[in-house]
């Protein structure tokens, strides 16, 4: 620790080198404060500006030098967008497979999936459907919500809505 503090001292190019990943650390928590804030606003606002903040304090404090401020806020920000435009390190889509027995709705027969709708890309399939139990893969993005009917060999629909829950970390399916 002696070392890198001794060069982070310097306040120079290295200087910037050793502390890059704890600022991209910063900035990737902080995308997720911010993901978080959205979902269940102001849950995690002050989080969010907290991780902000200590990114741009420790630059503009850290610093005398113009052009390393700049240059380090420019990194920064660069990763920012395309930590933004890739969704993230961790994949915001899901995949999970859901029985529809538990419903206490009496299909007659087979299933099938019959209109799909949603905010971003999902889909839904079934999976197994016997006369007892009815499997659906569900997909879909994090922020997505996604509502899909389903007709039985009676023709009798039964519409649904699909989530990802952040809170209890699961997929939510609903009758409507």
């Amino acid at each position: 620790m002696g070392f890198i503090g001794y060069y982070i001292n310097k306040k120079n190019i290295l200087s910037i080198i050793i502390l890059l990943p704890i600022l991209l650390l910063l900035a990737i928590e902080s995308y997720g404060y911010f993901n978080a804030m959205i979902d269940s606003f102001p849950h995690h606002l002050l989080s969010f500006l907290v991780c902000f903040a200590i990114i741009i304090l420790v630059v503009l404090n850290l610093f005398d030098k113009r052009l390393y401020k700049i240059i380090t806020i420019i990194i920064v920000g660069l990763f920012c967008l395309i930590y933004y435009f890739k969704g993230g390190i961790i994949n915001d889509e899901y995949e999970t497979y859901r029985t529809l027995d538990s419903y206490e709705i009496n299909f007659i027969g087979k299933i099938r999936v019959s209109s799909f709708s949603g905010t971003d890309e999902g889909n839904v399939e079934v999976i197994t459907s016997t006369d007892e139990i009815h499997s659906i893969k569900v997909n879909g993005r994090r922020n997505g919500k996604y509502s899909f009917s389903i007709i039985d060999e009676s023709e009798n629909e039964y519409f649904f809505e699909y989530y990802y829950d952040n809170e209890i970390k699961s997929i939510v399916v609903n009758k409507k």
